[in-house]
């Protein structure tokens, strides 16, 4: 929200890493599964989600999923 042109935080800001400032980036929206929903809403294109994991290849960790959107034919 801003107010009299200066941002009001509603709740407390989180921001992510940003290779070109310092600062950081602020977060305005944190996508979940529901990432799937907003994208047919938007676009009508269907959006799977495949999460990989394999540690032999070295692919652990967080936030492994890909989303995989199809547009209608």
């Amino acid at each position: 929200m801003e107010t009299n042109g200066k941002v009001e935080h509603i709740l407390p800001p989180e921001y992510h890493g940003n290779p070109i400032s310092t600062n950081g980036s602020l977060v305005v929206r944190e996508w979940g599964y529901d990432l799937c929903w907003f994208i047919h809403h938007v676009s009508g294109m269907f959006t799977s989600v495949v999460s990989i994991y394999n540690p032999y290849k070295g692919i652990e960790g967080k936030f492994l999923e890909v989303f995989i959107s199809r547009k209608g034919e």
